[in-house]
């Protein structure tokens, strides 16, 4: 059964508002876990690689480089 323009745009419309809702779901998880991280024993592979991705941002200016 091949697709149609509005199944298709009906499909990325979807996936788009599942990228948010999971987006914002991330944002009220990182709300929940900043300072917790020492007492949950979190693993030291997953600390790492929070702290590479964190040294991307720039505190000052509030921007994340690439």
């Amino acid at each position: 059964m091949p697709l149609n323009w509005d199944d298709v745009n009906d499909g990325i419309k979807d996936a788009a508002y599942t990228i948010r809702q999971a987006d914002n779901r991330v944002r009220d998880m990182a709300n929940l876990i900043k300072g917790k991280l020492r007492i949950c024993n979190v693993l030291g592979s997953t600390l790492c690689a929070l702290k590479k991705e964190l040294a991307r941002y720039n505190m000052r200016t509030g921007i994340w480089r690439d």
